[in-house]
């Protein structure tokens, strides 16, 4: 007779038990809906963070390119302000000089102006060497080494790394290092008039941004040079 109140008292256990563990069940997917909404959140922000943090580094890029944009105009603003009072070709050698070593940091470099009597262009100015004085007076005729190159096409050559360039003469044997070349045309009216080189050590060590200002410094170069030679020929 008491079997059916004994199979009672096991089932309700057994059910309160089911319910205790489905309890649990629902407290531990709630726990997960709960934990994945928060790591869902948590990687938004993470993204939103670094969406940010990548904006950031553009602007900041962009605010050091504008920066050096603007230093350059105004160097060479300055550089053409400089030039148009200069009465001798030696002043603008020692102009060139300063303006390329103490205000754009370049130590290794030639300024070469055209002779009508040789047909070459030869190195007034250097600087970088072991004998600057050596360097100077050396002359290069069309399609000679790199140089003699940019005198015949008019063009300018940049070499990333001159171990790998056979043309290159090394100043016909003054400088032994290599490293990253760029020479550049100076143009007037059509015709070369002067060849500007600048050199690196280490590879590819000039950026396409001051290749570009280079090439735009050659041009202002080049109006200065013949200024200069026109009022040498006027006195």
């Amino acid at each position: 007779m008491r079997a059916p109140e004994w199979k009672g008292i096991v089932i309700g256990k057994l059910a309160k038990s089911f319910n205790q563990l489905l309890e649990q069940i629902t407290k531990l997917d709630a726990f997960k809906l709960e934990s994945e909404r928060q790591l869902i959140a948590a990687e938004q922000r993470l993204r939103h963070q670094e969406e940010l943090q990548r904006k950031n580094q553009v602007i900041e890029s962009t605010n050091r390119e504008l920066e050096a944009r603007l230093k350059e105009l105004s160097i060479l603003h300055d550089f053409s302000q400089k030039t148009a009072s200069i009465a001798a070709l030696e002043e603008l050698y020692l102009l060139l000089e300063q303006y390329l070593a103490d205000k754009l940091g370049f130590q290794e470099f030639t300024f070469l102006i055209f002779e009508e009597a040789s047909q070459s262009v030869c190195v007034k100015a250097a600087r970088g060497f072991l004998d600057n004085q050596r360097v100077k007076g050396m002359c290069f005729k069309a399609g000679e080494g790199v140089t003699g190159r940019v005198l015949e096409t008019a063009q300018p050559i940049y070499i990333p790394d001159t171990r790998l360039e056979p043309g290159y003469r090394h100043y016909k044997g003054e400088k032994e290092e290599d490293g990253s070349f760029f020479s550049i045309p100076l143009i007037f009216q059509n015709k070369i008039v002067g060849v500007l080189n600048m050199f690196r050590n280490g590879v590819d060590r000039f950026s396409t941004q001051e290749r570009q200002f280079l090439v735009t410094l050659g041009a202002e170069v080049s109006i200065a040079l013949m200024l200069a030679k026109a009022f040498l020929k006027t006195q």
